[in-house]
């Protein structure tokens, strides 16, 4: 066969191939599309406004939630950026303003934050960790209140909020990583448990055309 005969059936191939992973992808993200609608209705369904949401999620359920960390971070609980997508671009913000100020109130500063330091403050959470779920951020706030992170000195500082909140992804990437590990071993317990045995093995070679001297 002629390198020309090769090429042809090879370019069809990478054709179709392309076609395909053009299809897969316009599915995805058709998916992708219906869900995040699906995800909308059923959060307004719930809570019709941001305010709703608020009164649902607010700064008492810190305590609520702590006892389960592993609900909080493999739950549903809707993230900042989902929020933001459902309420419009400040309603992350909005919602973690409450959070921010009562955690000062708990610390017993000396002075309190002004509107200003908590809003930006919010804005720079939501903006750079949108993808925490609200559950994580409470978990992580009431983690802040039992001094499990870095601690204010008498006056309100964002930078010892967001510096611990560096520290509360690490335990974040942690309890993920012993999660993806627990799944691996559970999925090799069960290839082990579905494995045949080496006498199993050499019965059924002939029938499945091995060469008996491998």
């Amino acid at each position: 066969m002629s390198l020309q005969q090769i090429d042809k059936p090879v370019k069809l191939f990478l054709k179709e191939n392309q076609l395909q992973e053009t299809k897969q992808k316009e599915l995805s993200k058709s998916s992708l599309m219906q869900s995040n609608e699906m995800v909308t209705k059923s959060i307004l369904a719930m809570y019709p406004t941001i305010k709703d949401f608020m009164k649902e999620y607010n700064p008492n359920r810190q305590t609520i939630i702590a006892s389960e960390p592993e609900k909080c971070f493999f739950g549903n609980s809707p993230t900042l950026a989902i929020l933001n997508n459902v309420y419009g671009n400040n309603a992350a913000a909005a919602w973690l303003v409450p959070e921010l100020y009562e955690i000062s109130i708990f610390c017993g500063l000396k002075e309190l934050p002004d509107q200003d330091q908590l809003i930006k403050t919010a804005k720079i959470i939501s903006y750079h960790y949108h993808w925490l779920k609200v559950d994580e951020l409470q978990l992580f706030f009431f983690r802040f209140c039992a001094s499990c992170y870095k601690q204010f000195y008498s006056y309100y500082n964002p930078q010892i909020i967001l510096q611990s909140l560096q520290d509360f992804i690490r335990e974040r990437t942690a309890a993920y990583q012993r999660k993806e590990n627990e799944e691996r071993w559970k999925q090799y317990e069960i290839a082990q448990r579905n494995a045949i045995t080496y006498e199993e093995y050499e019965r059924i070679k002939p029938f499945m055309g091995i060469d008996k001297s491998i």
